[in-house]
């Protein structure tokens, strides 16, 4: 009778915190609506189920001998795909990555579950209001998975915010059944993580490839820890660091300012004499017939879009003249490449008006007569190197049927596969998975038929073979709870073999939208300035080689974190071996396919 008392009194325990532990999830939202992809609301059910059950699961099967009567729960985890410890710590480096590129407020996502970043194009999107705001367990566990990560600043303010929820909260201990926290120990932590982010600022300064901290250290009252008696809380913290990058972006536009006066009677004096110059040069084609109003006119506009350059990014040729200096491509590329990754992400546009302007939408039927009364959408993302949007490529049941085939076969990327019928290939990119939340697998044409349909679209459009037998087999991917995928290139490269000698290197790269993300996810390209979101059913195409066979620096690309919603992909590598008759070599070997053309 008291082994039966003590080990109902020990489950009861175990159970009352995992209960508990669900209330404080559902405290989060009034009306929790999981299929919106809210990655606050995933985190916390991840959190609740991967760390609880393993607590009460332990407790159940202790006292399995007398309690039959909870057989059917003790067998839950061996039965159901539950997720576990690593799914927890996978999810949490995921959210704390998405504070950290999308600079959320922390502040509104404690309080009100609002998650909204600071950057113009996250603001006023309608599906970004959130049904559930984060506990403060949970925002305490964030915040030092994001310490843990070096993401020092995100650290800080999610536990700044985990403080501020704590002092209006009713209940002065936080418990779960993994751990609880008090007010003191918030204070403690984020007293500890103030010190670590001061710490590597002054040492290592505000940013490298492994950590990220605010331009300025956090400080006393004024720039501050302590302030109204206390440890600041996030909304204080967030305010000292924005405040802290104005006023170094303020000293930068000094400097700047300053080097233009000096140069300024120089310039103008430069200015005229070019200008003369280039009025009197009646030789040059175009010029012998305009007027000396025109030249003016013309020489005014090339200086207008000469000053538009923006000299904050290096993209295209300039990033081509840097590659052969190898002390910059060790020592300052990965970060300056990580940098403008993180710009596009947020919606920056990198490059000017004049690059800009010259990309066109129109229709396309690549010379097809298939094609010629259904040509394709297409937009020109990218004129060097040739990026575009092809609209339309799979319709909404065909990009369902891929997805419902694929999900039994997901994995997780990774080097050592064994060549099977589902698995024929390891690829580029089945290097160091860099993201535990992405899933993929391979499929065949004849595995589906909706692959078959878009395989003869493309080839009718790009004029290239595209079957399996030309090409590598398609991969389907689901980025999962705030997915991305680090910056890489699509090719083996001369120290890599492809997977089969009939394929060859990777010419060309055909990716296709199954389920776009409702926020966030694009794909960029960090030294071409560009950046495509999804859209269903759209495929986005590029072309890796060049005509002498090299790779072609600037498709380096990345998949930014998934903000919102679910990302499902699905991309084609087209073999260079297949091309040889459609796609001969031309004279000049620095010469790009530019493919749809017409």
């Amino acid at each position: 009778m008291k082994t039966i008392i003590e080990s109902l009194g020990d489950l009861s325990i175990v159970l009352q915190g995992y209960v508990s532990s669900w209330e404080e999830v559902e405290e989060g939202g009034e009306h929790l609506r999981w299929e919106e992809g809210d990655p606050a609301a995933a985190f916390s059910l991840l959190r609740h189920i991967g760390l609880g059950w393993t607590t009460v699961d332990q407790a159940l099967h202790q006292a399995q001998h007398t309690l039959h009567g909870i057989e059917e729960l003790a067998r839950r985890a061996d039965e159901e795909p539950l997720p576990n410890n690593d799914d927890v710590s996978a999810s949490a480096e995921a959210v704390t990555r998405l504070a950290h590129v999308y600079d959320f407020n922390t502040t509104l996502l404690a309080q009100s579950g609002l998650v909204q970043g600071l950057h113009q194009y996250l603001h006023h999107h309608p599906s970004l209001h959130q049904y559930h705001a984060l506990s403060v367990s949970d925002l305490a566990h964030l915040g030092l998975a994001a310490v843990n990560k070096g993401f020092f600043s995100v650290g800080v303010e999610f536990l700044g915010a985990a403080r501020t929820r704590a002092v209006h909260s009713h209940t002065h201990t936080h418990r779960n059944t993994w751990g609880e926290y008090t007010l003191k120990t918030l204070d403690d932590l984020l007293g500890t993580s103030i010190k670590v982010h001061n710490h590597v600022l002054e040492m290592r300064g505000p940013r490298s490839l492994n950590h990220a901290t605010a331009s300025t250290p956090y400080g006393n009252h004024g720039g501050g820890v302590l302030d109204r008696g206390g440890v600041s809380d996030g909304e204080e913290l967030k305010k000292q660091r924005m405040q802290g990058e104005i006023r170094s972006q303020t000293k930068q536009k000094k400097k700047t300012k300053q080097g233009h006066i000096m140069m300024e009677d120089n310039k103008q004096c430069e200015e005229e004499e070019w200008k003369e110059r280039r009025i009197h040069k009646s030789n040059r084609k175009g010029e012998k017939h305009m007027g000396v109003k025109e030249r003016e006119g013309h020489v005014a506009k090339e200086e207008e879009n000469k000053e538009e350059v923006r000299v904050d990014v290096v993209l295209g040729v300039e990033y081509l003249k840097r590659h052969g200096n190898k002390t910059w491509m060790v020592d300052e590329r990965p970060l300056v490449e990580r940098l403008q990754m993180e710009r596009l992400c947020r919606g920056e546009e990198l490059r000017s008006s004049s690059v800009t302007s010259k990309l066109v939408c129109r229709y396309m039927n690549g010379g097809s007569a298939w094609l010629l009364l259904a040509p394709f959408k297409v937009e020109q993302v990218a004129l060097d190197p040739s990026i575009t949007l092809v609209y339309g490529v799979l319709g909404r049941e065909e990009a369902t049927q891929v997805r419902v085939k694929a999900v039994p076969h997901l994995h997780q990327p990774f080097n050592n596969i064994k060549p099977t019928r589902r698995h024929t290939s390891t690829t580029a990119t089945d290097h160091k998975n860099t993201n535990p939340t992405l899933k993929h697998t391979w499929m065949r044409e004849e595995e589906a038929i909706p692959l078959q349909k878009l395989g003869r679209r493309l080839h009718h459009l790009l004029g290239v073979a595209i079957t399996d037998d030309n090409s590598e087999p398609y991969m389907v991917a689901d980025y999962g709870l705030g997915g991305s995928y680090d910056p890489h290139r699509d090719t083996h490269g001369p120290l890599r073999t492809p997977p089969r000698a009939t394929v060859g290197e990777r010419m060309a790269t055909v990716l296709t939208f199954l389920q776009p993300p409702a926020q966030g996810g694009l794909t960029v390209f960090p030294w071409v300035g560009a950046g495509v979101g999804g859209v269903a059913g759209a495929a986005v195409v590029w072309w890796n080689l060049l005509a002498s066979h090299e790779h072609d620096f600037l498709t380096r690309h990345a998949a930014c974190p998934v903000l919102r919603g679910y990302k499902w992909i699905m991309t084609k590598w087209v073999g260079y071996r297949g091309q040889w008759r459609s796609l001969p070599c031309p004279a000049d070997p620095s010469r790009k396919v530019t493919r749809p053309s017409h």
